[in-house]
């Protein structure tokens, strides 16, 4: 429950920066936007981040915050894989066992909370829908997949959009009418070419 609390606190935190900088950017427009779906799906992008790419995104996301617990020492007796191997053998291993058991930690409670979001509970319907379109000659790796469907119940997928970006954006607009049952169309307008 604290972890999960934590995660409130650090979205709600990452939620009010991100609106400060939209209001000081577009300080004569309205906003809308979804905090929930944005850090959702930067969760799902950050889950494949690595080195200074994670820890700038933990940063800005606030999940740097979340999940970090000092705990059992780590030794090689007790830790397996090659690349913990060596970060205890170069003395690095503490920040970096923190960083990944915060991370399990942070995604685990994006699931849950986003499996509490979709429940059913009566006359009202609350859904959310995250998917990450990336571009098919960059690649996805299997890990990533697999990690992307446990914890966001959805895998990326890979669209042309250096050659093909119109049916990328008609696919993606596609997708996002079906998981709004109609009420978003055309998400993405007509692309203009260069």
């Amino acid at each position: 429950i604290e972890t999960m609390e934590e995660l409130y606190v650090a979205n709600t935190i990452f939620a009010l920066n991100f609106f400060k900088h939209l209001a000081n950017a577009s300080a004569t427009q309205n906003l809308f936007f979804s905090p929930w779906s944005i850090s959702s799906t930067m969760a799902m992008v950050y889950l494949g981040a690595r080195g200074s790419t994670a820890d700038q995104m933990a940063k800005v996301l606030q999940f740097n915050k979340v999940g970090v617990r000092e705990g059992t020492p780590m030794t090689p007796e007790n830790v397996t894989g090659s690349e913990s191997m060596q970060q205890i053998q170069k003395g690095t291993y503490p920040d970096a066992i923190l960083q990944a058991q915060a991370a399990g930690t942070i995604h685990s409670s994006f699931h849950s909370l986003s499996s509490a979001i979709n429940a059913s509970t009566g006359e009202y319907l609350l859904e959310s829908a995250n998917k990450l379109f990336g571009e098919k000659s960059a690649g996805f790796k299997e890990e990533y997949m697999q990690l992307s469907k446990k914890y966001y119940s959805t895998e990326p997928q890979a669209v042309d959009f250096l050659e093909c970006s119109e049916e990328a954006r008609k696919k993606i607009n596609s997708w996002v009418e079906t998981q709004t049952k109609g009420k978003t169309k055309d998400i993405f307008s007509v692309l203009l070419s260069s």
